[in-house]
């Protein structure tokens, strides 16, 4: 069965590479195609070879996120966006401008398991954690039609969710977020929040 390769942390994008006996710039490459570029198939990243590229189809999929709906905002212009999952959940994340300066809010889990007086998406109970594909997919759509090109900008852990309870998936977003060859983010633009506790 094939897997969604966006769901894959940098360590296995670079042993996928090795174990297909490609050279280690190959995973930049990738990285580059799926995270800077926002490629939906494989056989559009040119600069692989064909039989590297059909290979990777044959064990890939490479999924994006796409709004169901948006709303803008009439008091801050801020965006807010519902986005459908393939197993029919939804999340939200939220585009913020000011002055320029873009920050993406986003979701982390499909509901939230703790129920924080000051919140609503507890109270309609917890269905899962995201997996690290669907945390970035809310980032790079917004990068792909929403940020302008080359434009900085901010990411915060502050959707849906409490991101700490889903360390694992939080953890291989934030590397390829940071990456290089990826987002290339920043540690200083990333913020993630948790509940306060009791």
């Amino acid at each position: 069965m094939k897997v969604n390769i966006k769901n894959l942390s940098l360590r296995e994008i670079g042993a996928t590479v090795e174990r297909l006996g490609e050279k280690r710039h190959r995973r930049t490459q990738l990285l580059q195609w799926l995270y800077q570029k926002g490629a939906s198939s494989f056989l559009d990243m040119t600069n692989l070879s064909l039989p590297l590229r059909k290979r990777l189809d044959e064990l890939y999929y490479i999924t994006s996120l796409h709004p169901a709906r948006s709303v803008t905002s009439q008091e801050d212009k801020s965006q807010k966006f519902l986005f459908s999952l393939e197993d029919g959940f939804s999340i939200e994340s939220v585009l913020m401008e000011a002055r320029g300066n873009y920050t993406v809010c986003v979701s982390s889990q499909v509901g939230c398991p703790l129920e924080c007086s000051f919140c609503c998406t507890g109270a309609g109970g917890f269905e899962r954690n995201l997996q690290s594909g669907e945390i970035l997919g809310q980032v790079l759509y917004m990068k792909m039609n929403h940020i302008p090109p080359r434009r900085r900008y901010n990411i915060v852990f502050m959707g849906m969710g409490d991101p700490l309870l889903n360390m694992d998936n939080l953890q291989k977003a934030l590397e390829i977020l940071n990456e290089e060859a990826a987002f290339a983010l920043g540690e200083k633009r990333i913020t993630v929040s948790d509940s306060p506790p009791g």
